[in-house]
C-alpha cells in the first residue's frame, strides 16, 4: 500500500468510525466528538462510548488535566475492554493519549468488530467477517447483477445495498428491477437515503467513499453493513414475534369461542337429557297404562267372541228345534238381532299400524339405531381423549370413512348420520390446522440441523453454548438459560440435545419464555394495544369481548388466564 493509499483509507475510516462513534454516544446520551484523534485522547469519550455499548459503568476521571490522569483514564478503559475478551494488539494507553491515528483507528475497529458486530450477531466462534458476508450472500441470493464476495468492490455499484433493503422492505425500493450497475452514484445515493430516512440506519459512508475510489475500505463498509444486519435481524425478530403474538391471540380467540360453545351446548344437552328422562318416564307410564288397558281389551275381546259364538250357536239350536217340532220360527227382538250383535274381532297388528308403533319393533330400524349408537360410543370414548394429534386424526378419519360406508333407509337414522359426519369433518379440520404447524416445526428442525453442521468442528462431539445461542438467533429464537444442558464432559452440546432445545422452544406457540418476550416487545408498561398489531377486530372478537371490548390488554392478567406457567 502506497503512502497516498494509506492516507486515503485512513481518511475514510476516520470519517466512518467518527460517525459510528457519534451514533453510539448520542444513543447513550453523551456529547459527540469532532476529531477522533484529538477527542479520545483523555479517555473520557472512550469511557462514555464503552458505557453506551455495554450498558456497564466504567470508572474514570471526568476532568483529567494532566497526562498522568489521561493515562489512568485510558488504562481503565483498556482494562475494561480486555475484560470483555477483546484482544488489543500493540495498543497501549500512551498510543491513545499521544493521538496515534493508526492505533486509535485499530482500537475503534476492535470495539466495532468485537463489542458491536459480535454482540449483534452472536456469532460465537464463527468468523465475524464470514458471518456477515454469509448473511449478505444469503439475503441477496437470486438478485440479478448482485454478487457479494467481499466488503469492497462488491458494493461499488450500490446494487447490493438496494437488494438487501428490497429483500426485507420491497416497498422502499420499488424500482429495483430498473436499477443499472453503471449508475453507481444514483444507486448508492438512493440506498443511503432510504436506509437513513426509513430504517434509521445512520449514513456512515459518503457516496464518493465507495464509488469514487478504486478499492473501497473493507472495514468502513463492514461497519456500515453491520447496521443493515442489525436492523433487519431486529426486523425479522419483530416480524416473528408479531406472528407469534398474532397466532396466539387468534388461537385463544378460537379457544374462547370453542369453550363458550361447549358450555352453551353442554347446558343445552343437560336440558335435553332431563327432558329425555322425563319423556322416558312419561312414555313408560303411558305404555304401562296402555299395556294394562290392552290386556283388558284382549280379555273383553275374548269374552265378546265367546258370547257371540255362544249366541250364534244358541240361536241356531233354537231354530233347529223349532224347525224339527214345526214350531214358529223365532225372530229375536229388533235390538238384539244378529246383525246388531255383529262386530269385528280385535286385530292387534292393525291397531299397531294405525298408531305407527310397529316401526319401534322393526328389525331394520333397530339395526340402524344400534349402528348409530355404536358411533356415538366411539365419539364419547375416543374423540374426546387428549391423545396426540396424529392419533386423533387417525381416529377421526376412521370414523369419517365408516360413516361414508353406512347406508340408512329410515329418515331419523339418515339425519343422525349427517350430523355425525358434520362433527367428524369439523374435528378433522381443527386437527389438520394443528398438524400444519407440526410440519412447520419439522422444517425448522431441518434448518436447525443445517446450522449445527455448519458450526460444529471436526473431531468434536458438539457445539459450544455460544454457538448454540448463535444458531438459535438464526432461527429467530432466543435461548432460555434454564434450557441449556450441561452437554458432554468437554462442555459441548450434542446434536440430540441441541434439537431437543429447538423443539422445546418451537414446539408450540405457547412456549412461556418466548411468548413473554414476544408480548413484551409490543407492550408498554405491561399493556398491549391490540390495534397496534393490525389484526382485524373480527378475528379477535372473542378476545375483545373477554377484555370488555377494551383494546388495551393487560398482559399479566392475560397470561394468568390463558397461559400455563
Amino acid at each position: 500500500m502506497t503512502q497516498q493509499e494509506e492516507k486515503e483509507w485512513q481518511k475514510v475510516q476516520k470519517k466512518t468510525f467518527t460517525k459510528w462513534v457519534n451514533e453510539k454516544l448520542a444513543r447513550g446520551g453523551h456529547e459527540e466528538i469532532k476529531d477522533m484523534f484529538e477527542d479520545l485522547r483523555d479517555g473520557v469519550k472512550l469511557a462514555n462510548l464503552l458505557m453506551a455499548l455495554q450498558k456497564d459503568t466504567v470508572e474514570y476521571n471526568p476532568v483529567p488535566y494532566t497526562r498522568i490522569q489521561k493515562m489512568e483514564n485510558v488504562e481503565r478503559v483498556l482494562s475494561f475492554i480486555k475484560e470483555k475478551k477483546v484482544k488489543l494488539i500493540n495498543i497501549g494507553a500512551s498510543d491513545i493519549v499521544d493521538g496515534n491515528p493508526k492505533l486509535i483507528l485499530g482500537l475503534i475497529w476492535s470495539l466495532i468488530s468485537r463489542l458491536a458486530i459480535a454482540e449483534m450477531a452472536e456469532a460465537g466462534e464463527l468468523s465475524i467477517r464470514n458471518e456477515l458476508l454469509r448473511w449478505c450472500k444469503e439475503v441477496t441470493n437470486g438478485y440479478k447483477n448482485v454478487n457479494i464476495v467481499d466488503f469492497s468492490k462488491s458494493w461499488q455499484d450500490g446494487l447490493a445495498f438496494n437488494a438487501i433493503i428490497h429483500k426485507f422492505r420491497p416497498d422502499l425500493i420499488p424500482n429495483f428491477q430498473s436499477l443499472k450497475s453503471s449508475e453507481k452514484v444514483y444507486n448508492l445515493t438512493q440506498a443511503f437515503k432510504v436506509a437513513e430516512r426509513f430504517l434509521n440506519i445512520k449514513k456512515l459512508l459518503d457516496v464518493e467513499d465507495i464509488a469514487g475510489v478504486s478499492i473501497p475500505d473493507e472495514k468502513s463498509i463492514m461497519t456500515y453493513v453491520s447496521g443493515y444486519y442489525r436492523k433487519f435481524k431486529e426486523y425479522e425478530k419483530e416480524r416473528s414475534a408479531r406472528e407469534r403474538v398474532k397466532g396466539v391471540l387468534e388461537t385463544i380467540d378460537w379457544s374462547i369461542q370453542a369453550r363458550n360453545l361447549y358450555e352453551i351446548k353442554a347446558r343445552n344437552l343437560l336440558s335435553l337429557i332431563k327432558g329425555l328422562n322425563n319423556q322416558k318416564k312419561e312414555v313408560c307410564k303411558i305404555i304401562r297404562s296402555l299395556n294394562k288397558s290392552f290386556s283388558l281389551m284382549l280379555e273383553t275381546n275374548s269374552k265378546a267372541i265367546h258370547e257371540s259364538t255362544e249366541l250364534h250357536s244358541l240361536l241356531g239350536s233354537i231354530n233347529a228345534v223349532h224347525s224339527f217340532y214345526r214350531m214358529k220360527k223365532y225372530s229375536p227382538p229388533e235390538d238384539v238381532t244378529l246383525d246388531k250383535l255383529s262386530f269385528s274381532p280385535l286385530q292387534p297388528q292393525t291397531i299397531a299400524d294405525s298408531i305407527e308403533i310397529r316401526k319401534l319393533f322393526d328389525p331394520s330400524f333397530q339395526s340402524e339405531i344400534n349402528a348409530l349408537n355404536r358411533v356415538f360410543e366411539f365419539f364419547k370414548h375416543t374423540l374426546s381423549k387428549g391423545e396426540s394429534v396424529k392419533e386423533q386424526i387417525q381416529d377421526a378419519s376412521e370414523l369419517s370413512n365408516k360413516l361414508m360406508e353406512m347406508t340408512f333407509t329410515h329418515p331419523l337414522a339418515k339425519d343422525q348420520k349427517e350430523g355425525f359426519k358434520s362433527i367428524a369433518s369439523k374435528k378433522l379440520e381443527t386437527l389438520k390446522n394443528v398438524q400444519d404447524k407440526k410440519s412447520k416445526e419439522e422444517k425448522v428442525l431441518e434448518s436447525a440441523t443445517a446450522l449445527f453442521n455448519k458450526v460444529v468442528k471436526k473431531d468434536e462431539c458438539g457445539i459450544s453454548s455460544t454457538d448454540l445461542c448463535w444458531c438459535l438467533s438464526q432461527l429467530g429464537l432466543s435461548v432460555d438459560e434454564g434450557m441449556v444442558p450441561f452437554g458432554s464432559p468437554e462442555g459441548r452440546i450434542s446434536l440430540e440435545d441441541y434439537l431437543l432445545i429447538v423443539r422445546e422452544m418451537h414446539n408450540t406457540l405457547f412456549c412461556p419464555a418466548e411468548l413473554k418476550k414476544a408480548f413484551e416487545m409490543f407492550s408498554v408498561d405491561g399493556v398491549l394495544d391490540l390495534k397496534s398489531l393490525n389484526i382485524e377486530s373480527k378475528n379477535l372478537k372473542n378476545v375483545y369481548r373477554f377484555n370488555g371490548e377494551n383494546p388495551s390488554l393487560c398482559v399479566s392478567k392475560f397470561f394468568e388466564d390463558f397461559i400455563e406457567n
